[in-house]
């Protein structure tokens, strides 16, 4: 399975990015041997299921991202990560219509998103003995939890959903400041509005293509 997965990310991302020599550093100092800290912005492309009303089934469309990126080192090989962004999501949503029935349109949406990641960068150490680290690069394992929000101009009310995604991804940097990454994940989400309480958990899952600039 882990196999499969490694290649179809890499396949995937090939459509997005031509294939660049990694970047190489001549520092293997085993004092040094651990991941760093660093800010940027960061963008990205992701299906996206919305969520605009809890009693229908899931639909999927595309999110475009932009945000900010913090990676703070904790340990050798973990960082956490605090990010702030916003997702322009077009596809299926739910419209009320004259008549006060529902139905699916294709509209764009903004949501804005605030998380936290725990990151746990398991190669890290392999990669850096042979020139590779820069950047944190390698593969990874995190524990993403984001909270969104949203308004749906129908109900005219604020949704805020709750998520926790479990998460596999790469990382390979492209130059001393640029990095592209994959991950994909599977959790769970809590739906949350005006009118409701927390909601049982729903199966969430999701693959991220991103590419971040470091300051």
């Amino acid at each position: 399975m882990k196999h499969f997965f490694a290649t179809f990310f890499l396949v995937l991302f090939s459509t997005l990015v031509c294939a660049q020599k990694e970047v190489y550093f001549e520092s293997i100092d085993s004092a040094h041997m651990k991941v760093r800290s660093f800010h940027g912005v960061e963008m990205g492309l992701l299906p996206y299921k919305t969520r605009m009303d809890p009693f229908q089934l899931d639909k999927f469309s595309l999110s475009g991202y932009i945000g900010y990126a913090y990676e703070k080192a904790v340990a050798k090989t973990w960082t956490l990560r605090l990010t702030a962004g916003l997702h322009t999501v077009y596809g299926d949503n739910i419209r009320i219509t004259p008549s006060n029935q529902g139905e699916w349109v294709k509209q764009t949406d903004l949501i804005g998103q605030v998380g936290v990641e725990p990151r746990w960068h398991y190669t890290f150490k392999q990669r850096y003995a042979s020139g590779r680290g820069g950047l944190n690069a390698g593969w990874f394992l995190g524990m993403p939890l984001s909270m969104e929000l949203s308004y749906n101009r129908d109900y005219a009310v604020y949704n805020k959903t709750l998520r926790l995604l479990p998460t596999w991804g790469y990382r390979s940097s492209l130059t001393p400041r640029l990095y592209w990454e994959c991950a994909a994940g599977v959790g769970g989400y809590w739906y949350l509005s005006q009118y409701t309480n927390l909601m049982a958990p729903q199966l969430d899952y999701s693959l991220r293509l991103g590419l971040t600039h470091t300051f």
